[in-house]
């Protein structure tokens, strides 16, 4: 197979990545815009145009300091907490996979401590604009969380308000359109990591130490596109692979 045949199939398998991307639980739950000079990780919520970050109150930070203890700690019982209880209540036994992905994914992160904390007002018609998800209370504010990650400046976003007089994180219930997508996604996925099972014992070095070093320079896709060419692999399976390597879960 030559260079250029190579080349153009790996980008045909971008191309589909990013087709499964949008169909992921993160997506459903949380489509956003990046700030300028800021990178975003997967499963920040919707930014509105005009969005205005502001201190914290007393109560927003100290919500924001149990959340970020909760996700450092890995604890999916503290985090679950946090929840508002309507938005737990919608997620029956169908749709429980779905939330479980979500749980998963949040701790994937480790904000340290030169992290920081704003929350900017939501407008009144957020919720209604939502079109993959219903929300059992309608979120007021996003509490925006600053830190450095994989040598860029990133930020971790959730949806808050406070139905009980206390701030909780607001999540949407999925409709049934997007648990159908969410479902032919979790298919596809089981077929990458099944994929991904029998190169792993192929990942040898020098190719694991420079999968390593391009994801520690926040280079992933070159970790992905070193990894499809040297095990003659597609583009989501060595996308597994590599978050396998680097020690990161990829889903």
């Amino acid at each position: 197979m030559n260079v250029r045949l190579v080349s153009i199939m790996i980008v045909l398998l971008f191309l589909l990545g990013v087709a499964t991307n949008r169909v992921s639980l993160a997506d459903a739950q949380n489509v956003d815009k990046t700030p300028a000079g800021e990178k975003s990780d997967a499963g920040e919520p919707s930014h509105s145009p005009g969005e205005t970050p502001e201190p914290p109150s007393a109560a927003q930070k100290e919500f924001a300091d149990n959340l970020i203890a909760a996700l450092n700690s890995k604890d999916t019982a503290r985090l679950k907490a946090l929840i508002a209880p309507e938005s737990l209540a919608c997620f029956d036994q169908s749709r429980q996979p779905y939330l479980d992905g979500w749980l998963r994914r949040q701790f994937r992160i480790s904000l340290g401590k030169d992290h920081q904390v704003t929350v900017a007002k939501l407008p009144p018609d957020f919720s209604a604009k939502a079109t993959r998800v219903k929300f059992p209370v309608a979120p007021t504010h996003a509490l925006i969380i600053s830190y450095e990650g994989a040598g860029a400046r990133r930020t971790y976003r959730r949806l808050i308000a406070q139905p009980d007089n206390q701030w909780r994180l607001i999540l949407g219930c999925p409709t049934d359109a997007t648990m159908v997508n969410f479902n032919k996604s979790e298919q596809i996925k089981a077929k990458v990591g099944e994929r991904a099972d029998k190169l792993m014992p192929k990942v040898k070095e020098p190719l694991a130490s420079q999968i390593r070093a391009l994801v520690a320079k926040g280079d992933r896709m070159g970790a992905t596109k070193l990894c499809a060419e040297q095990l003659h692999t597609d583009f989501l399976t060595a996308r597994e692979v590599v978050a396998r390597v680097s020690g990161e879960e990829s889903h």
